[in-house]
């Protein structure tokens, strides 16, 4: 089964009772971490990027500080730019297991 949440929280739970694995921020999980509630799996040959989306409102009026963050990630990231993050590699990960 393939579950997709964003409560941190939820996910932490289910993994500590044995029912999944997850990709996590590493600081999301430090306290589980520490405690060894939680542990980490190293990922061999595969270079992780963090997936982010940006939303804001679209007839919104962006600040000029706003408006230069969004620049420069638009430089970082142009849109034509192939998914390389987490999403990207659970992809993968599920199609070679079909």
């Amino acid at each position: 089964m393939l579950m997709e949440t964003s409560n941190t929280e939820f996910i932490k739970q289910l993994v500590q009772r044995g029912d999944g694995i997850s990709f996590l921020v590493k600081e999301a999980v430090a306290a589980e971490l520490g405690d060894g509630k939680l542990a980490t799996v190293p990922l061999k040959g595969h270079r992780l990027f963090l997936d982010m989306s940006v939303a804001y409102l679209k007839d919104q009026h962006l600040s000029p500080p706003a408006k230069a963050f969004l620049d420069i990630l638009g430089k970082l990231a142009p849109e034509d730019m192939l998914p390389q993050g987490i999403g990207a590699l659970m992809v993968k990960m599920l199609s070679q297991r079909r």
